[in-house]
Order: structure tokens, then sequence, then C-alpha cells
């Protein structure tokens, strides 16, 4: 298991705005930024449907192990969900900081 990052750009916080791991609600945007527990095919979604307009999102920091999505990659959500992909990993990785 790895663990990903990801930051709201340009706000402080907005919590209707939630990240979904295969489909559930792992994590909102209580804060500025989330960290979340991640597994190769994980698909990482955020779901800003709740919120009028855009919000940028970018993934800051993921363990070393992490392929996909990559460090700096970024998202806009607009009244909307955008995915951020199916998580890749390398073979045979053993968590964060490896």
């Amino acid at each position: 298991m790895g663990k990903i990052e990801i930051v709201l750009l340009e706000h402080v916080a907005f919590p209707e705005v939630f990240v979904l791991i295969n489909g559930r609600p792992v994590a909102n945007f209580n804060k500025q930024r989330v960290l979340i527990g991640i597994q190769e095919g994980d698909e990482i979604l955020i779901d800003g449907s709740r919120h009028e307009g855009p919000l940028t999102f970018r993934v800051k920091e993921l363990s070393s192990g992490v392929l996909w999505p990559p460090s700096d990659y970024l998202v806009t959500t607009c009244s909307s969900s955008v995915s951020l992909g199916k998580v890749k990993m390398k073979k045979n990785y053993g968590g964060w900081g490896d």
C-alpha cells in the first residue's frame, strides 16, 4: 500500500468536495490537503459536483513506489467529478518511504 497527497490550489478548504477511491468517499477537503492510502488498481476520483465553479487540485507528494498518478499532476473540476485514473505501482513495492 502507498500514500498520495492531494492539494486544493488557490483555496483553503471546501468540505463539500470529496476524494473517492473505487467509488467510496475516503476524505474531504475540510483542509487544503488530504493524505490517502492507495493500492495498485485503485481508481482515484475527486468529486467537486457539490461546488459551483472550477477547483484545481495537484498531486503533491506520493510514495516512491507510485508510478501513476505522477507528482505535480493537475486536475480541475467544474461542478463535476474528475478521475485521476487508476493507480499504478512498482512491482514488489513495500510502502510509504520505500
